[in-house]
C-alpha cells in the first residue's frame, strides 16, 4: 500500500490565536459601523401642527402632512429639547413607510440631534 500524504495540524501559539480573534471581532465592528443600510433620505421644511410624543405632525411647505417619529419623551427631557406647536422646522431624516425618522430637527431657536447618519437613535448608543 502506498504511503499517502498526511495532513499535519497547524500549530499556532495562543498569542497568535488570541490576536486573530480580537482582530476579526474589531474588523467586523468597523465594517458594521462604516456601512449604513440604504434608506430614503428626506428634507422637510414646514410648521409643527401637533406634538404628541412620540409623534409630531408637520405641515410641509408643500402642503403635505408628515408624521415624524420623535423618539422617547425621556430622551427629549434629559437633553432639554422642547418643540412648540407652530414652530417653523427643518427636518433631515429617513422615510420608512409613512413615518419620518429625523436625524436632525432645526427650529429658529435650536437644533435637535436625534439619530446618527445611519439612522441609529442616540438613546440606543452606548456612551
Amino acid at each position: 500500500m502506498k504511503k499517502g500524504y498526511q495532513i499535519k495540524p497547524l500549530k499556532i501559539s495562543a498569542k497568535v490565536f488570541l490576536f486573530l480573534i480580537i482582530f476579526l471581532v474589531c474588523y467586523k465592528g468597523v465594517l458594521a459601523e462604516s456601512q449604513c443600510p440604504p434608506q430614503e433620505r428626506v428634507l422637510i421644511e414646514g410648521r409643527l401642527e401637533e406634538i404628541k410624543h412620540p409623534i409630531a405632525l408637520v405641515i410641509g411647505d408643500d402642503g403635505k402632512r408628515y408624521p415624524v417619529r420623535l423618539g422617547p419623551y425621556w430622551y427629549w427631557k434629559k437633553r432639554g429639547y422642547k418643540l412648540h406647536q407652530g414652530d417653523r422646522v427643518r427636518i433631515l431624516g429617513f422615510k420608512r413607510g409613512k413615518l419620518i425618522f429625523p436625524i436632525t430637527i432645526k427650529t429658529e431657536r435650536q437644533e435637535f440631534l436625534i439619530r446618527d447618519e445611519c439612522g441609529v437613535p442616540f438613546w440606543r448608543q452606548k456612551p
